[in-house]
């Protein structure tokens, strides 16, 4: 039978790693096993084969003109159990991409265009998994994530998505119902939402409210109070509703005003100096299905960063 016709794989490898290095020491190291189980491996694996694969002496080994010959059979078998392993993996590879990012992102940027994404590739399964906070590359494990702040790690390769944009959003019928609304300090006046602390919770950054932007466009007000949200697809909801203005951030509130159901009741915006990332780890970054994936979330970024309202 084949079986008892062929020597033990362990020692298989152990010879060819000490015929590489032409030393029992070097092989042990290489291997991360002691020197004498290498030449236990390979005093066995002489006895199997009935031939002494290595000259000895007292310093040092060299291979055996036996050696020479069964080495070339060995590394051309390892060379193709290799290579088969390699193909078997990257053919069976999970075609699962596990991608963390933001709820709001996760929900009102990229869950709108999964649908898109599923019918161009339908062989590749996107695994979304949203947080309220920030991800951070130093703890999470994502295969991909987008991440706002100079990257932390240097696991991952780094694209450069976008700047914050942050403007004043509202529904046609709110600005239809408050036709006084001419510039940016008639919106003290105005019923606006606002997203309360524990929003920013996990976020790398100083909050970006209402108070800040009239600070921003030194505008005097009296304290803002009503509503606050720690959730902002709730706030928007309600601002959907018609019942009040927020702050829009352009990457989140793209294909609202695409559609129609967000306006922008005034002109001014401000765009900061707060960067968004892609990240994809680099050790499955050459992977087919990270590489489309990729291409593809990055033209939809270069879409969304094309469009002025």
């Amino acid at each position: 039978m084949r079986k008892k016709a062929l020597p033990s794989f362990s020692a298989l490898i152990a010879f060819e790693s000490a015929a590489q290095h032409q030393s029992f020491k070097q092989a042990a190291a290489d291997l991360c096993i002691s020197q004498a189980a290498v030449s236990r491996q390979i005093r066995l694996l002489e006895e199997h084969l009935g031939a002494e694969l290595f000259e000895r002496s007292h310093r040092a080994v060299r291979l055996s003109e036996d050696g020479r010959f069964f080495l070339e059979a060995v590394t051309l078998g390892l060379n193709h159990i290799e290579a088969a392993s390699r193909q078997l993996r990257d053919r069976h590879e999970a075609s699962s991409v596990r991608i963390g990012l933001m709820s709001s992102l996760a929900g009102l940027f990229l869950a709108p265009r999964l649908g898109e994404f599923r019918k161009k590739y339908p062989d590749i399964d996107v695994y979304i998994i949203s947080t309220e906070s920030n991800p951070d590359p130093r703890r999470e494990r994502y295969d991909i994530m987008v991440s706002m702040g100079e990257p932390s790690s240097s696991a991952y390769d780094a694209y450069c998505l976008f700047n914050e944009v942050v403007f004043p959003v509202c529904s046609p019928n709110y600005l239809k119902a408050n036709p006084e609304i001419r510039t940016f300090s008639d919106l003290a006046r105005q019923t606006l939402l606002n997203t309360d602390t524990e929003h920013w919770t996990g976020i790398p950054w100083p909050r970006i409210d209402w108070p800040s932007m009239f600070a921003h466009y030194e505008t005097e007000v009296e304290p803002i109070e009503g509503l606050r949200y720690s959730n902002y697809q709730m706030m928007l909801n309600t601002v959907l509703s018609g019942h009040g203005i927020c702050l829009g951030w352009k990457h989140l509130v793209t294909d609202l005003l695409n559609s129609g159901n967000l306006v922008r009741p005034v002109r001014e915006a401000y765009e900061t100096d707060r960067k968004h990332y892609l990240l994809i780890k680099k050790s499955i970054a050459s992977r087919k299905n990270v590489i489309i994936f990729r291409e593809w979330f990055l033209d939809q970024i270069a879409q969304m960063n094309s469009q002025d309202y």
